[in-house]
């Protein structure tokens, strides 16, 4: 049974996901002259969601 304090833990690990995605996501928009620029050499493949 999820306490009020796990459950407040499960959300901000859900959160803290959403927004690594919503990063990546922008990022990967931008062109690689930009990306370069700000460090970024190359960024890992997306990886593929599994479905069962």
């Amino acid at each position: 049974m999820f306490t009020i304090n796990a459950f407040t833990h499960f959300v901000d690990g859900m959160k803290a996901v959403h927004r690594r995605r919503q990063t990546e996501r922008v990022l990967r928009e931008l062109p690689a002259h930009i990306r370069n620029d700000i460090g970024i050499e190359e960024l890992p493949p997306i990886p593929r969601r599994v479905r069962f």
